[in-house]
């Protein structure tokens, strides 16, 4: 006998999967904006002149957010921050690429750990490659609010902030990059 699924668990399962799709979109677009930044530093070693050769590779963030339709300081803390996690937390960029987690945490990741004194401080378990479970609806009573008791008042589920962007962009550090 085939099971037959509430129409509103069939809808969570259809948003959860979009969510999954989404953040390995935005995992795919970093990759690729990395790719392209890395293709323009190689072309800029290749010019004799120091200064023609620094203003050719910090050009690509500047055509990068013709592409993407942001400032371009949005893009540079876009590539400072994926790099930062590709390059220091890779078991974190699996999870960004395989759509575990999104682009916003991975930015907040990025600027937590710009704020570590030194390279020590990052450890990543070898467990962290295990697939994350993935969260399942929870019964709903049809006579009150999860989790409610007869006589109780319902409780309202707490508002979780999710700010578009970081609160200091690229992290809270002022270091200048060349």
């Amino acid at each position: 006998m085939a099971t037959v699924l509430d129409p509103a668990d069939a809808l969570l399962e259809q948003i959860a999967s979009l969510e999954v799709a989404r953040a390995q979109a935005e995992a795919a677009v970093a990759a690729r904006m990395l790719q392209f930044q890395d293709l323009r530093r190689r072309e800029a070693e290749a010019i004799a002149d120091p200064e023609r050769r620094r203003l050719t590779a910090a050009y690509a963030a500047d055509e990068l957010s013709q592409v993407l339709l942001q400032a371009p300081r949005s893009v540079q803390c876009r590539l400072a921050d994926a790099r930062r996690v590709r390059n220091r937390l890779p078991l974190t960029w699996e999870a960004f690429t395989a759509g575990k987690i999104d682009g916003y945490r991975v930015r907040l990741i990025a600027s937590a750990l710009d704020k570590l004194r030194d390279n020590h401080s990052v450890i990543e378990p070898t467990t962290a490659s295990a697939p994350m479970p993935r969260p399942t609806p929870r019964p709903r009573s049809r006579a009150g609010s999860i989790g409610s008791s007869p006589g109780s008042s319902p409780r309202p589920p707490r508002p979780v902030p999710r700010p578009s962007t970081p609160s200091a962009p690229c992290g809270s550090s002022t270091k200048t990059t060349a």
